[in-house]
């Protein structure tokens, strides 16, 4: 299970939002076993930067969802943190609140 902390620190301000999905999938992955091992806070900040990214991929992308996913599970493959990915992973991503919600 992943836990958010606080504190005070310096630089870029963040929709919660963004942190609150990522976290919630990171947890379903691992859940279902995909991950190898737990993602460190500035991996997971790096998926959370690409999260952030969703309405951008909205507005140059026609099938916006296919290529956001496709980053996301290419970013964590190149951190070495999969085991496998699977069709009905990407579909639950590509169906739940995280991606739907703006």
């Amino acid at each position: 299970m992943h836990r958010l902390t606080s504190g005070i620190g310096y630089g870029k301000l963040r929709d919660g939002s963004a942190v609150f999905a990522v976290l919630r999938i990171l947890d379903k992955l691992t859940e279902d076993s995909v991950l190898i091992r737990p993602l460190t806070k500035e991996e997971v900040l790096q998926i959370v930067d690409i999260f952030a990214r969703k309405v951008e991929y909205s507005y140059t992308q026609d099938r916006f969802v296919k290529y956001f996913m496709e980053d996301i599970f290419g970013q964590l493959h190149k951190m070495g943190v999969l085991k496998e990915i699977r069709l009905r992973h990407i579909q639950y991503l590509g169906s739940r609140s995280p991606l739907r919600a703006n």
